[in-house]
């Protein structure tokens, strides 16, 4: 499977950036990173690692320059985008339980839109609530393993571009990353 990370950046701490960059590129050599206007642009040209940088002249909002990472992914043929923020530091593993996930999910024939991971907040190391709707909007704590759900950060998220959509596809959230 083919994996493109789009990765979203506005004056990062070049730092952290550089470590989330490194566990990204554990899973993937494909990395675009949409800068928003940062300040600090040429640190970030600097980071001696590989990746496509398409710099911004200001800052258009997080799902703006995540379109025009996916757009730029699709025409280098993208069969899977991965959506980052730029201090999301993943597990070794990570893309490997995506796709041992997606795999499960076509063998029991399950429709879905996106998969992602639930949000364990570093401050106090606990995982945070996602939205369901059945039929009204719900805020739950993912229990381990697969959840439907209804909304995901986008943070750690993966789609499957070819994948047609289905009116009653949902989305996924993994509490076992």
């Amino acid at each position: 499977m083919d994996f493109y990370c789009v990765i979203v950046t506005f004056n990062p701490d070049i730092g952290l950036f550089q470590k989330a960059l490194k566990s990204i590129l554990a899973s993937t050599r494909h990395i675009i990173i949409i800068d928003n206007g940062s300040s600090n642009i040429n640190d970030i040209r600097n980071i001696e690692m590989d990746f496509k940088l398409i710099p911004l002249s200001n800052n258009v909002g997080v799902a703006a320059a995540q379109n025009i990472g996916i757009k730029d992914a699709l025409l280098c043929g993208a069969e899977h985008v991965w959506l980052s923020d730029q201090d999301t530091i993943y597990p070794d593993d990570y893309l490997d339980k995506i796709c041992q996930c997606m795999k499960e999910l076509e063998q029991r024939d399950v429709n879905y839109s996106v998969i992602g991971p639930a949000f364990i907040d570093t401050f106090n190391d606990k995982v945070q609530p996602v939205i369901k709707y059945t039929p009204f909007a719900q805020r739950i704590i993912p229990e381990k393993g697969v959840n439907f759900v209804s909304q995901l950060i986008s943070s750690g998220m993966v789609r499957e571009m070819e994948r047609n959509n289905h009116p009653n596809e949902v989305s996924l959230c993994l509490n076992n990353l």
